[in-house]
């Protein structure tokens, strides 16, 4: 198949404010001729670079992702990385379009995706993606690195047709999440193609899980949330404990909002049957209701 950019192919740079300066970090994609040359050229121009790596397998032309990262003035840092670039790869540098062009036309079930992981995503250049943060925050240099800083979950699907897409992205985890999260993985048909760092003083430690599948889409998405939850790593999923609660479960619900039982948080569109109001008084106005889990 041949993988859009935007499953895997797409490097990127990001800069966040930093002590009156910037910090920047980034995933340069690059080929095998390309690596020393641009590396040579960021270190020279006083970057650093924070990992090198594979992201997956069996690439023709091979593949390899350079992390970079550094401080001081952002448009300087973005004239180093632009001028190693330029000079040293294949990277294209095109003008963006006067007007964006229209989305391609996403051929799978999107919705179903979106309430299988718990999240919504979006679709970008034919691919869906998913962006799901870590419940704790990661910092480095006292700064938090952020979903656009790398600091999220990507989870990618591109449609392959008849309802299969090829999935590819990275989890992020600590040390003693590491093993769980790959065997979840492997449990679920799903490849484990790298496992690696992309930061060199973050803390908590965390390591990137690289992964590959292409199969139907919705049991790729329940084996995906499925690894998710393994770990307990992600703060944005909608939690629906379906097939952990025995049926006729009691327990209490607020009509409208969330809410927690026995430590889990209940997903009320799935609360349908036997619920009855019984009276009593609920948070901003909203019913009480007594309800058995379906």
């Amino acid at each position: 198949m041949n993988a859009l950019q935007r499953l895997a192919l797409g490097g990127w740079v990001a800069f966040a404010p930093m002590h009156g300066e910037a910090m920047v970090m980034g995933d340069l994609v690059l080929l095998e001729t390309e690596i020393t040359p641009v590396m040579t050229k960021l270190l020279d121009a006083g970057l650093d670079i924070t990992a090198l790596h594979n992201h997956i397998l069996r690439a023709t032309p091979s593949t390899f992702y350079m992390h970079v990262g550094g401080h001081g003035d952002p448009a300087k840092m973005a004239e180093i990385i632009h001028a190693a670039l330029s000079t040293s790869s294949k990277t294209p540098f095109d003008p963006p379009p006067a007007s964006p062009a229209p989305q391609a036309p996403i051929e799978l079930d999107t919705g179903k995706l979106d309430e299988t992981l718990g999240v919504k995503g979006v679709a970008n250049g034919g691919v869906y993606q998913f962006n799901i943060p870590r419940r704790d925050p990661i910092v480095e240099d006292g700064m938090t690195v952020n979903a656009a800083l790398g600091g999220a979950n990507a989870i990618n699907f591109q449609p392959t047709g008849g309802g299969k897409a090829a999935i590819t992205g990275d989890f992020l985890v600590t040390g003693g999440e590491v093993n769980p999260l790959i065997r979840a993985l492997r449990a679920g048909d799903i490849e484990v193609t790298a496992i690696h760092s992309h930061m060199l003083d973050e803390n908590p430690r965390l390591f990137f899980i690289h992964f590959w599948a292409n199969d139907d889409a919705q049991k790729l998405a329940r084996n995906v949330r499925a690894a998710l939850e393994k770990n307990g790593n992600s703060k944005e999923l909608s939690r629906c404990p379906m097939r952990s609660v025995p049926p006729d479960t009691n327990f209490h619900a607020f009509q409208g909002e969330p809410h927690e039982d026995h430590g889990q948080h209940l997903c009320l569109r799935h609360l349908v049957r036997r619920c009855t109001h019984n009276g009593s008084n609920s948070p901003a106005g909203s019913r009480r209701l007594d309800c058995k889990y379906r």
